[in-house]
């Protein structure tokens, strides 16, 4: 996995994690450049070729989940190369690690106009169903329990 990883150094992938670009350092302007940075950001060509594949099946939401800091850069960039190929798909961010970084998202304002349209915060398995009926019935998700637009 080192020897994958040399051409993003210092960043550096392993069987159980990411470990990122620390030069870059961590706050939102540098994850925004990261993630359109094909040079620099690992995830960027393989989740390019992911976002052509859901680009073929026109979907209307996709549903991004963030369990840990190590996969919100790849969050990050798949959001923003759906959001760049089809501005009408929507795209959902959730999971725990969002959670635990909600005061951030939310002092944040383009994080839902640069990579996601809306983020659940807490329990995804409480304000999961409510969110499929309103996508569903065409109905504003405004007043969605712990969901962050």
């Amino acid at each position: 996995m080192r020897v994958a990883s040399l051409p993003y150094f210092p960043a550096r992938i392993a069987f159980d994690n990411y470990y990122g670009n620390g030069i870059y350092g961590y706050g939102w302007d540098a994850l925004r450049f990261q993630a359109e940075c094909p040079e620099d950001n690992l995830f960027y060509d393989f989740l390019k070729s992911q976002t052509k594949l859901i680009m073929q099946e026109d979907y209307a939401w996709v549903g991004i989940s963030v369990a840990d800091l190590s996969q919100l850069l790849a969050a990050v960039t798949f959001g923003r190369l759906i959001k760049k190929a089809s501005p009408e798909t929507r795209v959902l961010f959730g999971g725990n690690y969002l959670t635990q970084i909600r005061a951030d998202i939310e002092a944040c304002p383009d994080f839902f106009t640069f990579c996601c349209d809306a983020a659940s915060f807490g329990d995804g398995e409480r304000v999961f169903p409510m969110l499929v009926q309103r996508v569903l019935a065409d109905v504003p998700l405004e007043g969605l329990p712990s969901l962050g637009k």
